[in-house]
C-alpha cells in the first residue's frame, strides 16, 4: 500500500532537529521585501497627518461624518460610531482606573 510517513523531525528535510525545531544556523526565509517600504510610507503619512491635524479640523470632520450619517451614508455612520464608541470606551477605562485607585486607597486605611 503506502509507505510509512516520516517521524516528526526529518520530514524529508535537513533544516530541523529530531523535535522538529530549526537547527542552529538556519537563516530562515527572506521575509517580506516590501515591509521596510510600507513602514516608511506609513511613517510619512503619520508625520504629514500630525502636521496638518488641528482640533478644529477634527471637529469639522466629525460633524461632516455625522451629517453624512444622518443622510443615510452607512460608511459615514459606521466610522462615526466607531470613533464615538472608542471615546466612550476610553472614558470608561479612565473611570475604572480612578475607581480602582480609590478602592485601593480605602483598603489601605
Amino acid at each position: 500500500m503506502s509507505a510509512e510517513p516520516f517521524s516528526n523531525g526529518a520530514n524529508g528535510s535537513d533544516d530541523r532537529d529530531a523535535q522538529g525545531r530549526f537547527k542552529p544556523g538556519w537563516r530562515g526565509g527572506p521575509g517580506n521585501p516590501h515591509s521596510a517600504k510600507a513602514r516608511e510610507v506609513g511613517q510619512r503619512f503619520d508625520e504629514a497627518a500630525y502636521k496638518v491635524a488641528t482640533q478644529e479640523k477634527a471637529d469639522a470632520l466629525m460633524e461632516s461624518l455625522y451629517q453624512e450619517a444622518l443622510k443615510g451614508n452607512m460608511a459615514a455612520a459606521k466610522l462615526f460610531l466607531e470613533f464615538a464608541y472608542r471615546r466612550v470606551e476610553m472614558e470608561n477605562a479612565d473611570r475604572i482606573d480612578q475607581l480602582e485607585q480609590r478602592l485601593a486607597e480605602s483598603n489601605a486605611r
